[in-house]
């Protein structure tokens, strides 16, 4: 009867993978993922409503310094952190790799803010200027290659497959920007192309530093955004000697846009956003952020011409664009392992299939104990003789 039952319990299992198409059951952690593209949403539409001041360069250092006082404050749940696991003392192992690596955790803070400092003026003045392509799957290629150089995680075949169709969507949906561009958008779109590898690379240091530093994730924040805010603001006062040779851009600093409540309000919304970013960093891998991140544009997409009734689109283009952003999301979904493909071997490295493959293989261990106990019970069991041939032995 023990053994009928253990083997229903494997056929069960087993039976699980018959179907083409799979679904996983949500891990609470995920709603971390979809909550940053509605946030980001949020923010980027509040920033829009409260109209930046068009003042080039300047306006690009005033953001910067905007975007290092949102790593600081959501740095500042660090203290909230410390304070409840004071009493709490880190493994004597944590704190000398710790303290052994200070100079190492500092040079990958400077390259980070470096980083993204590069990446904020990269992004905010070519496409201010110019017709550019959309700049998160750029993110996903360069994200995909470093996690896999520098915190070598395997890239499986339902990822790729992923990767594939995300980038078969955002052909669909650049075809617009295909009949708008111009030759004079060809270099800024070189520029554009690859000033987007220091995005991934600040996500891929942030977590390393987290995964292999032992740093907590809001520390690392909080030192960032310092960072971010020197570099910021001394990059503003060298502006602005060079521009009209004294230091009057400084007193402008909040004075980044005609609605400055509005923008206050999209600060704290950014600030909500760095805090998830820094649980998804946590919980999961910088690949999980920035694919569930081009939802964002999704959302974009969908209030542009179906809610706001933007008509400057082709029939066509919209549907192109449709079928693209469908296909994204779709994407999403296989790489976040929501959609599981039980063919081809696309369905091996899925949490779902190793995790079942770990149950049968526990079930058959507790098949070997069991007969193992039942032989001990009779004074009998087995023994490797030579030749690897097994010969009874009596216990007693």
């Amino acid at each position: 009867m023990e053994s009928d039952s253990i083997n229903k319990k494997i056929s069960n299992t087993q039976n699980k993978k018959s179907y083409l198409i799979s679904f996983t059951k949500i891990n609470k952690y995920f709603i971390f993922p979809f909550l940053s593209p509605i946030f980001i949403f949020i923010r980027d539409y509040l920033i829009g409503k409260a109209k930046l001041k068009d003042n080039g360069v300047k306006a690009t250092f005033q953001y910067e310094v905007m975007d290092g006082f949102m790593h600081s404050l959501c740095g500042l749940f660090y203290l909230i952190y410390f304070f409840r696991t004071r009493t709490i003392e880190s493994s004597p192992e944590k704190r000398s790799s710790l303290k052994n690596k200070n100079l190492k955790i500092f040079l990958l803070i400077l390259v980070i803010g470096i980083s993204y400092t590069i990446y904020i003026s990269n992004s905010k003045i070519l496409s201010k200027k110019y017709t550019v392509f959309e700049i998160r799957i750029y993110h996903l290629v360069f994200n995909t290659i470093f996690c896999r150089l520098i915190l070598k995680y395997e890239v499986f075949s339902h990822q790729i497959l992923s990767i594939i169709l995300t980038l078969i969507g955002w052909i669909l949906i650049s075809i617009p920007i295909f009949e708008k561009i111009s030759s004079l958008d060809i270099v800024p779109n070189i520029i554009f192309f690859f000033g987007a590898i220091f995005y991934p690379l600040y996500l891929v240091l942030f977590k390393l530093i987290i995964q292999k530093y032992y740093l907590s994730v809001f520390l690392n924040m909080l030192y960032i955004g310092i960072f971010l805010l020197i570099i910021s603001i001394i990059g503003l006062l060298t502006y602005s000697l060079i521009d009209c040779n004294n230091l009057s851009y400084i007193k402008e600093i909040f004075d980044i846009a005609e609605n400055n409540k509005l923008f206050y309000l999209a600060l704290f919304f950014g600030t909500i956003v760095k805090a998830i970013f820094c649980l998804i960093i946590y919980y999961f891998t910088p690949n999980i952020f920035v694919l569930t991140n081009v939802i964002s544009s999704i959302i974009n997409w969908v209030f542009n011409y179906l809610i706001t009734k933007n008509k400057e689109e082709t029939t066509l283009n919209l549907i192109f664009q449709g079928i693209g952003y469908f296909i994204i999301l779709f994407s999403t979904l296989i790489y976040n392992e929501f959609i599981i493909f039980n063919f081809c071997g696309l369905n091996k490295n899925t949490i779902k299939n190793i995790s079942e493959r770990i149950s049968i293989e526990e079930i058959e261990l507790d098949i070997q104990r069991n007969s193992l106990a039942k032989e001990k019970d009779t004074g009998l069991y087995f023994e490797a003789g030579d030749d690897n041939e097994f010969i009874v032995t009596d216990s007693n």
